[in-house]
């Protein structure tokens, strides 16, 4: 205990204003510092100075608001004395009011402590039964799927839920996905260059051509045939790189098409696709997407290849940035074509970005192609004609 020396009369007058400059820094606050000089005033001194409602605060376990400490202050009240009706014990301002009103009569001091035990003693058994809860719920190894039929229904706030899951074991295919994509992203430089080209020329013919002939054929087996006369301009772009770390340009254009398929994506190859015409390919593309469905592919049908297009444009995706499929050095992300106005009309476009090995192509390498590519794609005519009676 801390011992004080006698307060004499003008001492006590000294306190009163020292004790008035307390209050007014520690309403509201435990200040640990002030409760020696505090101990000192006589409680009429306290009130006095409206601190009353601290002291008071301390002296129940339950929590004031300010607007409720303003009013017990005012009317220097024990709020350890007024029926609490608020949620786990809280004084709202309608129980002081009530009580000033006379209205509920107050609280003697074994009633509060007996209230004060009985909800400690509720929220301590709604603490077992949700600890009994949630040990009673066996998870079995191996399921961790989150199950709506075995979640336990909320029945108040802050009430607990015992979902149960599945692991579901990975694919071989998602295996051999994951570790080649993480090979090719944390290995090879990734750099990236994009161009956006004008189709609106190339989409009017497609049409025609559909409308007139009966050939269906997608955008995206133009890109594949675009591709495939842009590529030998870039032998870089079209190379592979070797086990000795380095890049043999190849001498025929293998494109693979991503293809996704319930267990993942795979990539068929379009072989030799600068000797083919678009509907060839189209026709090429159909069946590789055909077998890939069915998962029929055969290893030669998969492996291998020299350069990948990798398509978003029907799911909506205006630009993407894709992941190199090694052994290539390169991937082109072909996004949606968008509807844009011009002063002179409307026209469309299309987005692609190119993603380059940096350690085999250079970004002039990469911005070559890209130009030669967006040239064919803006210029059609060099890459449809009317088909010929084999796909009419």
């Amino acid at each position: 205990p801390v011992s004080y020396p006698p307060i004499t009369n003008h001492k006590k007058a000294r306190m009163s204003v020292v004790a008035s400059g307390v209050a007014r820094r520690c309403r509201g606050v435990h200040c640990a510092r002030a409760l020696p000089l505090l101990a000192k005033v006589s409680g009429n001194q306290i009130r006095a100075f409206g601190v009353s409602s601290t002291l008071q605060e301390r002296a129940t376990t339950r929590p004031l608001t300010p607007a409720v400490r303003s009013l017990v202050g005012q009317h220097h009240l024990d709020a350890s004395v007024i029926p609490a009706t608020g949620p786990k014990g809280f004084l709202l301002k309608g129980d002081v009011l009530a009580f000033l009103a006379g209205e509920v009569s107050p609280l003697s001091a074994s009633s509060s402590s007996q209230q004060q035990q009985q909800q400690q003693k509720q929220q301590a058994q709604q603490l077992q039964s949700s600890a009994a809860a949630t040990s009673a719920v066996s998870v079995p190894a191996g399921q961790r799927e989150r199950n709506p039929a075995h979640t336990s229904q909320k029945k108040g706030r802050g009430a607990n839920r015992t979902p149960v899951y599945n692991d579901k074991p990975t694919s071989t295919m998602r295996s051999v996905i994951a570790s080649r994509l993480t090979d090719a992203k944390s290995t090879i430089p990734h750099a990236y260059s994009a161009v956006t080209c004008d189709v609106t020329a190339l989409t009017k013919l497609r049409k025609n051509l559909i409308a007139n002939h009966g050939v269906k054929f997608s955008l995206n087996d133009v890109i594949i045939k675009a591709c495939g006369m842009a590529l030998p301009t870039s032998p870089r772009v079209n190379s592979v790189r070797q086990p000795d770390g380095t890049a043999q340009p190849s001498a025929v254009v293998d494109i693979s098409v991503a293809v996704a398929t319930k267990t993942g994506l795979i990539t068929p190859i379009v072989t030799n696709v600068g000797e083919r015409s678009v509907y060839d390919i189209s026709k090429a593309v159909k069946e590789l997407a055909g077998l890939a469905q069915d998962g029929t592919l055969v290893p030669e049908q998969y492996q291998g290849g020299s350069f990948t297009i990798s398509n978003l444009g029907m799911f909506g995706i205006q630009s993407f940035t894709a992941v190199i499929n090694p052994p290539q050095t390169a991937i082109l992300a072909v996004g949606a074509t968008s509807d844009v106005p011009t002063p002179t009309g409307r026209k469309t476009t299309l987005t692609m970005q190119i993603s380059c090995d940096a350690r085999v192509i250079d970004q002039d390498d990469a911005s070559k192609f890209l130009h030669t590519l967006k040239k064919f794609l803006e210029t059609p005519e060099m890459l449809l004609e009317p088909p010929t009676e084999q796909f009419a």
